[in-house]
Protein backbone atom coordinates (compact mmCIF):
# COMPACT_ATOMS: atom_id res chain seq x y z
CA UNK A 1 0.00 0.00 0.00
CA UNK A 2 1.60 3.15 -0.61
CA UNK A 3 2.02 5.45 1.88
CA UNK A 4 -0.45 8.60 2.31
CA UNK A 5 1.54 12.07 2.66
CA UNK A 6 0.25 13.49 5.83
CA UNK A 7 -1.16 16.83 5.02
CA UNK A 8 0.27 19.68 7.68
CA UNK A 9 -2.84 21.79 8.76
CA UNK A 10 -1.87 25.41 9.78
CA UNK A 11 -3.55 26.89 12.67
CA UNK A 12 -6.33 29.10 12.47
CA UNK A 13 -5.03 33.00 12.48
CA UNK A 14 -5.59 34.48 15.70
CA UNK A 15 -6.97 37.56 15.91
CA UNK A 16 -4.93 40.69 17.80
CA UNK A 17 -6.87 42.18 20.65
CA UNK A 18 -7.60 45.48 18.47
CA UNK A 19 -8.91 43.32 15.48
CA UNK A 20 -10.96 41.33 17.27
CA UNK A 21 -12.25 44.80 19.33
CA UNK A 22 -12.67 46.36 15.99
CA UNK A 23 -15.21 43.53 14.90
CA UNK A 24 -17.06 43.32 17.84
CA UNK A 25 -20.76 44.76 18.29
CA UNK A 26 -19.68 46.05 21.74
CA UNK A 27 -18.38 49.43 20.83
CA UNK A 28 -21.44 50.22 18.97
CA UNK A 29 -23.85 49.06 21.58
CA UNK A 30 -21.95 50.73 24.34
CA UNK A 31 -22.11 54.38 22.55
CA UNK A 32 -25.67 53.86 21.78
CA UNK A 33 -26.57 53.12 25.81
CA UNK A 34 -24.38 55.83 26.99
CA UNK A 35 -26.39 58.32 23.88
CA UNK A 36 -29.99 56.35 25.36
CA UNK A 37 -29.15 57.12 29.19
CA UNK A 38 -27.78 60.80 28.24
CA UNK A 39 -31.56 61.35 26.54
CA UNK A 40 -33.36 60.11 29.95
CA UNK A 41 -31.68 62.03 31.82
CA UNK A 42 -32.16 65.09 29.88
CA UNK A 43 -36.41 63.97 29.59
CA UNK A 44 -36.35 63.85 33.10
CA UNK A 45 -35.97 60.40 34.12
CA UNK A 46 -35.63 59.81 37.75
CA UNK A 47 -32.95 57.19 37.81
CA UNK A 48 -31.26 57.39 34.02
CA UNK A 49 -27.79 54.93 34.44
CA UNK A 50 -24.54 56.17 33.38
CA UNK A 51 -24.26 58.52 30.33
CA UNK A 52 -21.07 59.24 30.02
CA UNK A 53 -17.23 57.24 29.64
CA UNK A 54 -16.43 59.38 33.17
CA UNK A 55 -20.34 58.39 35.31
CA UNK A 56 -19.53 54.67 33.18
CA UNK A 57 -15.95 54.38 35.30
CA UNK A 58 -17.37 55.46 38.36
CA UNK A 59 -20.05 53.25 38.46
CA UNK A 60 -17.75 50.11 37.87
CA UNK A 61 -15.79 51.07 40.45
CA UNK A 62 -18.37 51.18 42.96
CA UNK A 63 -19.68 47.85 41.95
CA UNK A 64 -16.15 46.63 43.10
CA UNK A 65 -13.81 46.67 39.62
CA UNK A 66 -11.94 49.70 39.39
CA UNK A 67 -11.67 51.18 36.54
CA UNK A 68 -10.31 54.70 34.82
CA UNK A 69 -12.46 56.77 31.92
CA UNK A 70 -9.97 56.36 29.33
CA UNK A 71 -10.49 52.64 29.81
CA UNK A 72 -13.72 53.49 29.12
CA UNK A 73 -13.15 55.31 26.44
CA UNK A 74 -11.26 52.94 24.44
CA UNK A 75 -13.51 50.40 25.00
CA UNK A 76 -16.41 52.95 23.55
CA UNK A 77 -14.44 53.49 20.59
CA UNK A 78 -13.80 50.08 19.92
CA UNK A 79 -9.87 49.91 20.42
CA UNK A 80 -10.33 47.05 23.08
CA UNK A 81 -12.69 44.85 24.28
CA UNK A 82 -13.33 45.06 28.44
CA UNK A 83 -11.31 42.45 30.26
CA UNK A 84 -12.71 39.18 31.79
CA UNK A 85 -13.24 41.08 35.31
CA UNK A 86 -15.78 43.76 33.85
CA UNK A 87 -17.34 41.12 31.86
CA UNK A 88 -20.36 40.14 34.89
CA UNK A 89 -20.71 44.10 35.60
CA UNK A 90 -21.20 45.03 32.30
CA UNK A 91 -23.82 42.31 31.66
CA UNK A 92 -25.70 43.54 34.66
CA UNK A 93 -25.72 46.77 33.55
CA UNK A 94 -26.44 46.10 30.14
CA UNK A 95 -29.04 43.56 30.92
CA UNK A 96 -27.58 41.22 28.12
CA UNK A 97 -24.78 38.48 28.12
CA UNK A 98 -21.59 39.95 26.83
CA UNK A 99 -22.00 37.17 24.09
CA UNK A 100 -25.44 39.33 22.57
CA UNK A 101 -23.06 42.13 23.30
CA UNK A 102 -20.30 41.31 21.37
CA UNK A 103 -22.07 40.02 18.54
CA UNK A 104 -22.21 42.82 15.58
CA UNK A 105 -24.99 41.51 14.05
CA UNK A 106 -27.43 41.93 17.11
CA UNK A 107 -29.67 45.06 17.25
CA UNK A 108 -29.55 47.62 20.38
CA UNK A 109 -31.59 48.04 22.00
CA UNK A 110 -32.12 44.27 22.83
CA UNK A 111 -36.22 43.10 21.54
CA UNK A 112 -38.16 42.29 24.80
CA UNK A 113 -38.31 38.51 23.81
CA UNK A 114 -38.60 35.29 25.97
CA UNK A 115 -35.05 34.61 24.62
CA UNK A 116 -34.26 38.13 26.46
CA UNK A 117 -35.90 38.06 29.67
CA UNK A 118 -34.45 34.68 30.21
CA UNK A 119 -30.66 35.74 29.36
CA UNK A 120 -31.40 38.72 31.98
CA UNK A 121 -32.55 36.43 34.43
CA UNK A 122 -29.65 34.36 34.04
CA UNK A 123 -27.86 37.27 35.48
CA UNK A 124 -29.52 37.63 39.07
CA UNK A 125 -28.90 35.69 41.77
CA UNK A 126 -31.03 32.72 43.02
CA UNK A 127 -32.25 35.27 45.63
CA UNK A 128 -33.10 37.76 43.35
CA UNK A 129 -34.74 35.60 41.16
CA UNK A 130 -37.19 34.21 43.92
CA UNK A 131 -37.48 38.14 44.74
CA UNK A 132 -38.62 38.71 41.39
CA UNK A 133 -41.42 35.98 41.32
CA UNK A 134 -42.86 37.03 44.08
CA UNK A 135 -43.05 40.71 42.80
CA UNK A 136 -44.35 39.74 40.09
CA UNK A 137 -47.04 37.30 41.12
CA UNK A 138 -48.38 40.07 44.32
CA UNK A 139 -48.46 42.18 41.43
CA UNK A 140 -50.74 40.13 39.38
CA UNK A 141 -52.71 39.03 41.91
CA UNK A 142 -56.30 40.41 41.69
CA UNK A 143 -57.27 42.41 44.20
CA UNK A 144 -60.45 40.76 45.28
CA UNK A 145 -57.76 37.91 46.56
CA UNK A 146 -59.54 35.02 44.76
CA UNK A 147 -57.48 33.16 42.37
CA UNK A 148 -56.10 34.24 38.97
CA UNK A 149 -55.80 30.87 38.09
CA UNK A 150 -59.08 29.01 36.51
Amino acid sequence: MPRRKSVKKSPPKRLTAAERAHKSGFATKLDAWLAANARARDEGAVRPGPHSCERLAKVITALGEPVTPPTIYRWRDGKVLPESRYIPIVEKLFGAPFGYLDDPETPWPRPWTREAVSDLLTLLSDEEVEEFARDLRRALEPEDGSSARR
